[in-house]
């Protein structure tokens, strides 16, 4: 909690843009993956498969900034 203690403003708000940006886009290349590799080993046969965002996309979504902005205001108290 030390070193999260000196992280400043800017860097925290950094850290959450990065991972509300980067995690939806890292899952669609994943499904993306996902797909071309059903496909490949599937040979002729048609494969179909949807995806679907249910609530707990925005619960894994928002909480680690939630968590992250939690602790370092937290680190911040006990740091003063």
């Amino acid at each position: 909690m030390r070193r999260i203690s000196t992280w400043s403003m800017r860097r925290v708000i950094v850290a959450c843009v990065l991972w509300l940006v980067g995690a939806p886009v890292l899952a669609a290349i994943g499904i993306l993956l996902g797909g071309l590799v059903l496909a490949v080993f599937s040979g002729h046969q048609r494969i179909g498969f949807t995806v679907g965002l249910s609530n707990w996309f925005g619960a894994w979504l928002f909480l680690p900034p939630i968590a992250l902005v939690a602790t370092w205001v937290m680190s911040r108290r006990r740091a003063d």
